[in-house]
């Protein structure tokens, strides 16, 4: 079975039915996909995808900071009484 993409792709259900356009393979079941890695992907694309979370973490690592601060002061003062 091969799926064309361009052609509405792949549709897969929670019950692991495949189908190509809403209709069941011609084959039967099992169906099997094979697949490969995109050869105009770049090879160093990895790389930047790490180097992009670290700015992320920062300012989540921040963001964590000033929710435990904002709590112990919502905590301690004298409205919470």
């Amino acid at each position: 079975m091969s799926a064309d993409l361009a052609a509405g792709g792949v549709l897969v259900s929670l019950g692991g039915d495949v189908a190509v356009d809403g209709t069941p393979p011609r084959d039967g079941w099992p169906v099997t996909v094979a697949d490969g890695p995109d050869p105009a992907v770049s090879r160093w694309l990895w790389l930047i995808k790490w180097l992009l979370v670290i700015p992320h973490v920062v300012v989540l690592f921040f963001l964590w900071c000033a929710a435990s601060v904002l709590t112990v002061v919502a905590a301690c003062s004298p409205m919470s009484r």
